[in-house]
C-alpha cells in the first residue's frame, strides 16, 4: 500500500468516485467549486469536467481502502499521464467563500467542444490584443502632449518585458500593462482610462492571476518593469489575494486591489535621482520621501472617476498601528481595515524585493521580522497574510533537515511551516530523476522540518 504522506494530481479523466480531493478545487474565477476533503461521486466528476477542471489534487490515502485493480489502474494512469513534473501548482486555495452548489449538471459536453477554461482564453487574448493596440496609440499621444514628464513616468516604472517571446499568453505583461497605463492616465491625465479600467474591474485580472497562480505572476512580475511597477502589481495581486481569503465582497476586492496597486503612486512626485542612486537613503532624503503618500492622495483625489477608498489607502499605507507611522501618526482605530491589510502587504513586497543598495530579504525572513512587531501591524491580518504566501512560498527551493533539497509544491494555511514539497535531491546532493521525485506532505512527517530557502538561481525573488 501507499505511504499515506503522498499526494498526486490527477487528470479529471482519471479519477474515480470514492477518490477523496486532497486539495480544493477552484473555478478560473476564484470560487471554490469543492473542498478539501470531498469524496467525490460520479457527479461531482462530471460537474467538474463540464466546468473544465483539468486535475485536482487527491490523497493517495484513499488508495488503501481500494481495491487491488483499482489501485493498480489508477497508478498506471497518473503515470503515464501525470508524472511529477506536471504538478499543477494553480489551484491553491486563495480562501474564497464557498459556492452552494443546487444542482449538479446533467448533461456533459461534446468530447471535442472546447472547454470553458479554452473560450476564457481565447477571449482574455483578444482582450489583451486590442487593448494593447489603443495603448500604442494612447501612448504617442502622451508623448507629444507630456514630453519630459512622461518620459520620467517611464524611467521611474520601467516598460513591461514579455517573460517568454515565445508564450502567446501572458497574464504578468497584461496585468503589469495595465498597471502602467492606470499610473500614467492618473498622473499625466488626472483622469481613468475606461478600457484599462474595465480589465482590472471586470473580473478578467481576478481570473489570469487564479489560473497563472499567484506565485508564478508575482515572480514573473519582477522581470516585467523597474522596482516601482513591480512593487504595485505585487502590492495589488498580495492585496486582491487577501480580500479574498478575508471573504470580502467583489467590489471590496476590486477597490482593494486597485488602491493597494495605486498605494505608492505619489513616488512618482520625488526628484528623478530617487530612482537612480545605489544607496540607502540620508535623513534629508528619508524626510521628503515620507510626502510620497499625501501627493498620492491628493493624485487620486484629484482624478476624475477615482475612488476615495483607493486615495485613503494611498494616505494611510504607511501609518503603524502603535502611532509612528507617517504622514499622519494614525494610531490602530484610526486606520481603516484596508489600510491594514495593504500596509502589510506593501511592507512584504519591498522587504522581499532586491534594490539596489541591498539584497532581497527571504519569504521567511520578512515574515518573521514582521511577526516580531506586534505594535506595528494587525496581528490578525498578518497571521492571515501568512496563511496566504506562507513562509515558504510555492515554487520555492527548500533544505529538508534530511539534507534532501525540495520545491515548494504547496503552501499549508493550517501550518506555513510545513508545505507540501517536491524532492529534487537526495541527501548526497544527487539530482533525482522524475520518478524518483517524490510528493511529501510535511505535516504528515513530524521527523522532517525546513532548515532554509536555498539562494538557487532559478529563482527570482519579488
Amino acid at each position: 500500500m501507499p505511504p499515506k504522506t503522498r499526494v498526486a494530481v490527477v487528470p479529471i479523466g482519471s479519477v474515480e468516485p470514492g477518490m477523496t480531493l486532497a486539495g480544493p478545487v477552484l473555478s478560473s474565477s476564484g470560487q471554490t467549486l469543492m473542498t478539501s476533503g470531498t469524496t467525490l461521486e460520479m457527479t461531482h466528476i462530471e460537474f467538474l469536467k463540464k466546468r473544465g477542471i483539468q486535475k485536482v489534487q487527491i490523497t493517495t490515502a484513499e488508495f488503501a481502502a481500494a481495491d487491488a485493480d483499482v489501485y493498480k489502474r489508477t497508478i498506471d494512469s497518473l503515470a503515464a499521464s501525470a508524472g511529477p513534473d506536471s504538478v499543477d501548482v494553480s489551484n491553491i486555495d486563495p480562501g474564497g467563500p464557498t459556492v452552494v452548489l443546487n444542482q449538479m449538471p446533467v448533461d456533459s459536453p461534446p468530447a471535442d467542444s472546447p472547454t470553458a477554461k479554452q473560450v476564457r482564453t481565447e477571449q482574455i487574448e483578444k482582450t489583451n490584443r486590442d487593448w494593447q493596440a489603443r495603448r500604442v496609440a494612447r501612448q504617442k499621444t502622451m508623448v507629444e502632449k507630456h514630453g519630459e514628464k512622461y518620459q520620467k513616468v517611464v524611467q521611474a516604472l520601467g516598460d513591461p518585458q514579455s517573460v517568454s517571446p515565445t508564450a502567446a499568453f501572458q497574464p504578468a505583461k497584461l496585468f503589469t500593462s495595465t498597471a502602467k497605463d492606470l499610473t500614467e492616465h492618473i498622473f499625466l491625465e488626472k483622469k481613468l482610462n475606461t478600457d484599462t479600467l474595465d480589465i482590472l474591474t471586470q473580473n478578467i485580472t481576478t481570473e489570469i492571476i487564479t489560473r497563472q497562480g499567484m506565485a508564478t505572476l508575482l515572480a514573473r512580475a519582477q522581470a516585467a518593469g523597474q522596482y516601482l511597477l513591480a512593487h504595485m502589481v505585487n502590492v495589488g495581486v498580495y492585496s486582491m489575494y487577501l480580500g479574498i481569503k478575508m471573504e470580502m465582497s467583489s467590489e471590496e476586492i476590486r477597490d482593494i486591489s486597485i488602491g493597494g496597486m495605486l498605494a505608492d503612486i505619489g513616488m512618482l512626485s520625488l526628484p528623478d535621482q530617487f530612482w537612480k542612486q545605489d544607496r540607502s537613503l540620508w535623513d534629508k532624503e528619508e524626510k521628503h520621501l515620507r510626502s510620497h503618500p499625501d501627493a498620492g492622495y491628493r493624485m487620486i483625489l484629484d482624478t476624475a472617476g477615482a475612488r476615495d477608498s483607493w486615495a485613503r489607502l494611498a494616505l494611510e499605507h504607511h501609518e503603524r498601528l502603535d502611532g509612528t507611522g507617517y504622514p499622519k501618526g494614525l494610531s490602530a482605530k484610526e486606520i481603516g481595515l484596508p489600510s491594514r491589510m495593504v500596509q502589510i502587504c506593501d511592507v512584504y513586497s519591498a522587504a522581499t524585493a532586491d534594490r539596489a543598495y541591498r539584497d532581497a530579504n527571504l519569504p521567511d525572513t520578512a515574515i518573521r521580522q514582521m511577526m516580531g512587531k506586534p505594535n506595528l501591524y494587525d496581528r490578525a491580518i498578518l497571521e492571515l497574510f501568512c496563511q496566504l504566501v506562507g513562509f515558504y512560498p510555492e515554487g520555492f527551493i527548500v533544505l529538508l533537515s534530511s539534507g534532501e533539497h525540495a520545491v515548494v509544491v504547496t503552501t499549508n494555511s493550517k501550518n506555513v511551516f510545513r508545505p507540501v514539497v517536491r524532492l529534487r535531491k537526495d541527501k548526497g546532493g544527487r539530482p533525482l530523476m522524475p520518478q524518483e521525485q517524490v510528493i511529501v506532505d510535511l505535516t504528515s512527517r513530524p521527523d522532517l522540518r525546513i532548515i532554509k530557502i536555498l539562494e538557487d538561481d532559478t529563482i527570482r525573488w519579488v
